[in-house]
Order: C-alpha cells, then structure tokens, then sequence
C-alpha cells in the first residue's frame, strides 16, 4: 500500500506547482508579446513578406505585400500560393520548390511582369523555415517593389549620359585639371580653340600647351587660389593656339571636388572671343560709319518719337530747311514745319506711318526763311531690342520741289522724245493683245526689215514672211504664246531682209497689263545683232583654240569633279611627270586623292579644300616620286570651279620648279650682291612683313622718306596714315598675284610706276617687295607724243583743204592775167586787176607754205631781195591797221641778196 505523503510534502508540491504555473504564465505572455511584436514588425515592414507552409497555404502576409500585389488578407489566408496567382511563371514555381528542399534564394534587381502588362522591379530573398524539431515547415518570401529606385537609376544614367553628350558637343570648351596642373579632360571644343587633340593633351601642363610665356606666373597663382577653395574665377585672357596664333579667351574656373567634398583639381571653361572682340570692333567702325553717312547725307534725315519730337536731324536737313539741329532737337515737328490749316492732314498720315512697318509719302513743309520745299518721304520705325517696341519713326525726305516743277516741262518736252523714238537705230513696237495687231512701228523697221511701218500695219503677221525658213517651227510655236502675253524677256532669230541679206535679230519684250493683271499689250525693242553673232562664232571657235593650249601647255593641267575624280590630263604631264609611262586612261576616273605622287608629297589634305571652295597655292613641294619613277619639285595651284555658286570640281595646275630650287642655292650666294644692287638702284623700294612692319628700305627710299623706318608700319612711315592703307594689296600678294599701278604723289608732284611682288622665305612667312619707278618723264613724252599726232591730224587736214583751195585759185590767177592782158594800160580797172593778181599769187604761195606744213609739198629755195617783200608786206598791213597808226619805212636799198622761199619770207615780215 502506497505510504500517503506527509503535509510538508503536500505544501512543497503545491508551491512547486505554483512556480510551475507561474513560470508557465510568464512564458506564455512572453510568447504573446514576441508575437506581437513579430506580427508589427512583419506588418510594417518595408518589404512585402508571405509566410506559406510546405503546401505553399498562406499563414501570413503583411500590409506591403497586400498593397504590393493588390490582394485582400481574407482572399488569401489558408489559400495555395497558385490559386492566388495562377499565371505565375515556371521560374517562380522553380524557386519555391528549390526554397522547400532548404536553398535561400534571393535576387537584387528582378522584373516582374503584371498582368495589365507593366513591369515592377522588385528586389526578394525566398528561404525555408524550421519546426521545432528541424522538419522545414514552409516558406517565406521577401519582396521590395523597387521601381522608384530603378527610375532614380535611370534618371542618372540619362543625366550622365546627357551631361557626356553635352560635354562633347557644347562649343563651349570644357577643361579639368588635376593637382599639378596636368589636363586629365580635354573635350572637342577644346580641341577647335587651341588645335591639340585629347591625346596631344592628356597629362601635359598648361604651360606647354596654351600659355604665353608671362602668363604663367599669374596663371599658377588662380590655379594655387582654385585649390584653396576661394571660388570660382572668371578672367579674360590672351593664350596660344597649336599653329601659334594669339587668341583671346574667355575663363571660368572652379575647383573640382570629389563625393567627399575634397578638392581633388580644377575645371575650366572657355570660350574664344577673338572673333566677337573683333566683330565689336567692327560694328563699333560700322556705327560711326552709319552715323557718317546720315550726317553727310544729302537727304534729310531726321527721327521723330511718339509725341512727333524730334530726335535726329542731320546735316542734310539743316541744309534744305536752313534750321540748325539745336534749335529743332526736342520740338514738335508739325509745329515747326507744317501750316496749321494741314495740321489734321498730317495726323492722318503720322498715325498711318507710325503704324506701319514701312510707310511714303509727298509733303510740303516751311523752311525757316518762309520758303515752301515738297518733300517725299520714306519712313520706318525704329524699335527697342529689349522688349521689341517701336520707340522712333526714322524718315528719309528727298527734296523732290525741281522735280515737281520738272514733271510739267517733261510732258511738254513728250513730243521731243517721240522725235527721238523715231529717229532710233532700234525697231520698236507697241502691240495689242490677244489680237497680235500693231499699235505702234517705228520707222526703223525699214533698216531692219526692208519695209517701212504701214506693212506692218495691215499686215499683222508680215513677221512670219520675213522669218528664216529654220526659224518657221520656232517662230510659230512662240507667236501662240506671245498674243497671250506668255513670253520669254527676249528672242533672237534670223531673218531674212527684203533685199535678200540674211540678219540676226534680237527681240526684247515688255508685258503691259490692265489694273486688274490682264496682259493688254506687248511693248518691244529689235536690235540688228548680226555683227554680234559673228564675234560670237569667233569665239567658239578661239575657245577651241585654248583647248588645244591647254594641251600643248608646257606646264601639268588636271581637271577634276565634284567627286575628286580626274576628268582630263594634258599631254604635258604625261611627258613630264608620267614619261609616257601611262597614258591618260591611267589617270581619267581616279581619284585625285589617290594618285601615287600626290600621295608621297603629303598635298592630299590641301588639294581637299579646293572641293570646300578654297584656293590652294603651294609652292616648292617635294615628291619623293613622280608616277614616271623619278623625284623632283613642283609649283602647285589648285582652284574650285563653279556652277551656280557651287563647287562642282577643279583645276590642278602643277609646274616642274626642280631646277629653280636647284638654282636657289646660288641665289643666296649672291644675295649680298643684289642687296647692293638695290641700294644703288635710283628707284625707291623697300620690303614689309605680312604684319606691315618694314624689313628693308634701299637708299632711295630712305632719302624719299626722309628717314631710315626699318620696324615702323609702312602705311605711318610712307603715307604718314594711323591704319592700313584703304588701297593695300597684300591680301593679293598673299595668293602669289603681282601686282602693278601708277600712282601721283602730291609731296613733289612726280608720277611714280609701283610694282609689288611677293617673296616668300624659306622659314614659310611672306613679305612684300614695291618698288616705285619715277615715270613722270615717260608721262611727259606721252603727252608730247600726244600733242604731235594732234599736230600731225592738223597738218593732215589743212593739206587736205590746201589743196582744194589751190584748185580754187587756179581759175582765179588764170582769168585775172588773161584780163590783165586784155585790159589797156589806162585802164582804171587795171590797177584793181593788178591787186587782185597780186593777192592771187600770194594766196597760192600760202597754199604752197600749208602744203610745206603738211609735209605734203617741197619749199623751193631762190636766190632773192628782201626789200620787195617787205614794202609789199607793209602795203598789205597799212590796209589791215588803223589809220591813227603812223606807218615809217626805213629800209635800206643796198642790202644783199639772200636764199630763201619769198611766201615763208613774207609770212615773216606779216608776223613781225
């Protein structure tokens, strides 16, 4: 019999059972608790989590999850996972299984495609999870929809992709620099502004590549500032291209920061200004020119402001109203120049023109002296680049009064020119339209066509009699068109004269049209182009004549097209530089790019440019190998042609200079030898480099000039001017173009012959060579050459005449001796007969002497007294003079006996 348990032992059972409860209470509100605080915690998480068990039944799901996928809590506890979704893709189904068998199973970025077909990015982890006797009880699923980060991502990639594609295409230049000042980026704009490459740039400091030489001093002290984080620095500064160009820049730097905030080197931007510094410069000269111009304008210019006050009035319009500008600035332009009784006239027309982009019209105004001047005026406004309002009205007023009045005597002077329509070489006409009849023919028709206005008149189509049999179809074809006024601005065709002679015609038109732009007539003039054709056949057949130049041209001729494809050789090259070695189907249809010559002379990038619109010259270039196997100089000039403004190929011209620059070498031998040359030369000359400073002024020039200005600029030194001379020829020097003209010098009024040529130095840089050649002798030898054939046409005339007026008095001399010889000694006609004999024989002696003049007669000499000629010269000259004047002979009868031509001794003595 089991022994009852003392009461000691019951009491410390029941407090053993009271512990244990306890205990058991304790453990149970802890459990309670942790699943509280589990079920929060899963509730509230940031990802979505599903608790399955092993049949993939929900236990659990929390709030993100139910949001996540849009499903309800009381849809999907004690559900299959499948019921639930049943499109879900085999890869899942893959993974819950893997995930049941004891893999953890996770993924960073995975897509999940929604069945209204969007797509959410989401980041999971499946893994199983344990009994308490280690038996895997299900699975849990973690999942975080992380579209907004993915967008974020995105968003970058996007922004540093753009930011890339904006650093490589901005024409801004985007430098960054690291802690020594070494270029670590270098974009393409960069590459444009100082012509290094990234590659010829990465790694090399600033001063190797951009700065000038006192720069850099200043530049390492920005750049140490940069580092110390003192801000951004803007400067403007003057740098150093590749080909050595100065350029001015526009900077802006900054220090370059890591993620952590340290600075780790410099970013620069920087934009070249060159151009716009000088476009400022230019639109600053092209401002003071405008304003010149308004100021020296003949017209009258003025500006008005909304309220008609003036703002502007120039030069020419002080002139025409005879007010200064100071007393009319700021006043009321009506109030000044307009009576009143057209004040509310020209309010119209002032709100007519301030309304209008460009507005004219005709007006009278008062001058200050009371004077009335018409005026047409030519108006535009004037408008503020802010905000795009007009601000000024800016009018033009040309004083038209003289051509008002000139109007009524150009109506009565219509008849005149209607006179002056007649008498013209040229045919012209006025027709009707559609009817094709003859309004009007000129009376030269009859020149042109062998009959006169009235054929055409009553026979509208004559036209068609007169055309030349090869012009019929042509003729017929354009007559349909020109009765509808449908025409070409002229014609030309033949035809055939009424005297049979064939001519060229030349037919220009003008369509006359109604107000309401209906053709009612056809107004034409005919030229006689025959003489013009001919020279034309003349030319076509000269221009065959230069082919064949070209040809036989002693110099290499390539043309080639749009493609850089050789179209034509010359026979030249192929003996030359080809040694009959190809002929020209080895060059036709190549590229010029290619040709093997070409190629090992290194000319390929510049012959490019000629197919970009530019001149290349290039002289003294050496090919290692010619296509006929040898090696040599050449003189290169290439030169785009043109069709319609576009390049459509070019023209290669290429000579051998091998023996020049085999010659050269002596030539700078005897440099020192020609140098003395010009300073012994009387012509004044010197040299300027392509910077227009002087190098070299011989001794004539320096006596010329007055001073030795080798290094000063030619135009101060020369022509005593602050610029470059408006006339200088350098630019053409420059392309190799000789240059001559003559020109004046005021200074001592001699007339100068310069010439300016270019020498090129073998370092590559240029200068010019003028020479100024005094001519003014060779000017004066002209003129009198001149005035002697002026003379020599003189003589020529007065032969001419001489020897009619001697055919006169042939009659004269022969007549008057016969009645001489008639008449009685007593006669008292015969003393009248004697004068007129007298006068007769002197008249043919002065015919004789003209033709002695002339060249076109002999003086004969005789043996003769001067005493006869003198008494009869004073006998003629007593009847030529006033009789107040005394005439007192001395002549002395014993004077000898001399040999001479009696008319040119008489002349003598009437001259005296």
């Amino acid at each position: 019999m089991t022994e009852k348990p003392t009461y000691e032992e019951l009491e410390t059972r029941i407090q053993e059972l009271e512990q244990t409860e306890s205990n058991r209470k304790r453990i149970e509100e802890q459990l309670s608790h942790s699943s509280d605080l589990m079920e929060y915690v899963i509730s509230n998480a940031r990802s979505a989590i599903a608790i399955h068990d092993r049949d993939l039944k929900y236990i659990y799901v929390s709030k993100r999850y139910l949001k996540d996928y849009k499903v309800q809590e009381k849809n999907v506890i004690g559900r299959h996972h499948y019921e639930v979704f049943p499109d879900l893709p085999q890869k899942w189904r893959d993974v819950h299984q893997r995930s049941l068998a004891g893999e953890v199973l996770s993924a960073e970025e995975d897509p999940y495609h929604r069945e209204d077909g969007s797509i959410d990015w989401t980041r999971w982890e499946c893994r199983p999870w344990y009994e308490s006797n280690g038996s895997i009880g299900g699975i849990i699923i973690y999942t975080e929809v992380i579209n907004e980060r993915k967008k974020v991502e995105e968003s970058l990639r996007e922004s540093e992709h753009r930011l890339l594609t904006h650093l490589q295409n901005t024409p801004i230049g985007a430098i960054a620099w690291d802690l020594d000042f070494k270029v670590i980026e270098w974009n393409p704009a960069v590459e444009n502004i100082f012509g290094y490459s990234k590659a010829q740039a990465i790694g090399k400091h600033a001063a190797q590549l951009i700065l000038p030489e006192n720069m850099k001093e200043l530049v390492d002290g920005v750049f140490q500032d940069l580092l110390m984080e003192k801000g951004g620095i803007r400067s403007t500064n003057e740098n150093i291209t590749k080909d050595g160009r100065r350029i001015i820049c526009d900077w802006y730097n900054t220090a370059l920061k890591d993620f952590k905030g340290k600075v780790i080197g410099v970013a620069s931007l920087v934009h070249d200004i060159t151009e716009r510094l000088q476009t400022y410069e230019a639109l600053k000269e092209q401002k003071e020119f405008n304003e010149k111009i308004v100021q020296t304008s003949s017209a009258i210019i003025i500006g008005l402001d909304k309220n008609h006050r003036i703002t502007l009035f120039n030069k020419g319009a002080e002139k025409i109203t005879g007010f200064n500008a100071n007393e009319v600035i700021g006043r009321d332009w009506f109030k000044i120049f307009f009576k009143p009784d057209i004040y509310d006239e020209m309010d119209k027309v002032w709100i007519r023109a301030w309304g209008a982009e460009f507005d004219s019209y005709v007006n009278p105004i008062q001058t200050k002296n009371g004077d009335e001047k018409i005026i047409s005026w030519q108006s535009t406004g004037m408008y503020d680049s802010a905000d795009e309002t007009k601000h000024m009205l800016f009018s033009i007023g040309e004083d038209i009064t003289n051509r008002v009045l000139a109007e009524e005597a150009l109506k009565e002077s219509e008849k005149k020119y209607r006179r002056i329509t007649e008498n013209a070489k040229d045919m012209i006409y006025r027709m009707s339209l559609p009817d094709g009849h003859y309004e009007y023919v000129s009376p030269a028709s009859l020149d042109l066509f062998g009959y006169p206005p009235e054929k055409f008149y009553e026979s509208p189509v004559l036209i068609q009699k007169i055309i030349h049999p090869d012009w019929i179809d042509y003729f017929k074809e354009e007559w349909k068109k020109l009765v509808n006024g449908n025409m070409p601005p002229f014609y030309e065709y033949q035809i055939i004269h009424k005297s049979g002679e064939q001519k060229w015609l030349n037919q220009r038109n003008v369509l006359i049209c109604d107000d309401n732009g209906q053709a009612k007539a056809i107004e034409g003039i005919v030229t006689d182009v025959t003489q013009r054709k001919k020279i034309e056949r003349a030319l076509k057949e000269s221009e065959e004549k230069y082919r064949t130049l070209a040809e036989e041209c002693p110099i290499s001729i390539m043309t080639f097209n749009h493609k850089g494809m050789v179209t034509f050789v010359n026979k030249w090259h192929l003996k030359t530089f080809a040694k009959l070695k190809h002929g020209p189907e080895f060059f036709i249809g190549k590229k010029i790019t290619e040709l093997p010559g070409l190629v090992s002379a290194k000319v390929i990038p510049d012959l490019e440019k000629v197919l970009q619109g530019k001149y290349v010259v290039l002289e003294d270039v050496y090919f290692p190998e010619f296509t006929g196997g040898h090696s040599g100089y050449q003189s290169i000039k290439a030169v785009p042609t043109y069709k319609k403004k576009e390049v459509v190929g070019g023209i290669l011209i290429r000579e051998d200079v091998t023996k020049r620059k085999h010659a050269e070498n002596a030539l700078r031998e005897s440099e020192e030898k020609y140098r003395s040359m010009m300073e012994s030369m009387k012509d004044a000359s010197y040299i300027c480099s392509s910077d227009l400073h002087i190098e070299y002024m011989n001794t004539a020039m320096i006596n010329r000039t007055g001073a030795d200005a080798t290094g000063e600029l030619c135009y101060k030194a020369i022509y005593d001017m602050d610029k470059k001379c408006s006339w200088c020829v350098f630019d053409k020097i420059k392309k190799g173009d000789h240059v001559d003209y003559e020109v004046a010098d005021p200074k001592d009024n001699h007339y100068y012959s310069v010439t300016n040529s270019l020498i090129s130095h073998s370092n590559g840089t240029i200068s010019k060579l003028t020479i100024f050649h005094d001519i003014t002798q060779i000017k004066n030898i002209e003129a009198q050459l001149q005035q002697a054939q002026k003379m020599e046409s003189i003589g020529t005339l007065a032969g001419g005449i001489a020897h009619d007026f001697n055919n006169i008095l042939f009659p004269i001399v022969g007549y008057t001796e016969m009645l001489l010889a008639d008449v009685p000694e007593d006669s008292p006609l015969r003393e009248g007969l004697k004068e007129i004999y007298t006068s007769s024989l002197r008249a043919r002696s002065l015919v004789k002497q003209i033709l002695t003049f002339s060249h076109q007669d002999n003086t004969d000499l005789i043996l003769m007294k001067i005493q006869p000629i003198a008494k009869e010269a004073l006998k003629l000259i007593r009847s030529t003079i006033p009789t107040t004047i005394e005439i007192q002979q001395d002549i002395n009868p014993d004077c000898g006996v001399i040999k001479a031509d009696p008319t040119q001794i008489h002349q003598i003595v009437m001259n005296l």
